[in-house]
């Protein structure tokens, strides 16, 4: 059973490709940057439930 972070990544990634968004597009939406996103997305660093407050 994949983990909850596991989940999220996927979860993003999915909507990301369904909406067309680009990484650089969620990061203005969240107030992050893009290289933030991309280590999310990769794993190196955790979502949290700030990010969603952007």
């Amino acid at each position: 059973m994949p983990s909850t972070e596991t989940t999220l990544r996927l979860t993003v990634a999915a909507l990301m490709h369904l909406t067309g968004e680009r990484q650089a597009d969620l990061a203005a939406g969240l107030g992050l940057s893009q290289t933030q996103i991309s280590r999310k997305q990769a794993g190196t660093a955790s979502w949290s439930l700030a990010d969603g407050a952007g």
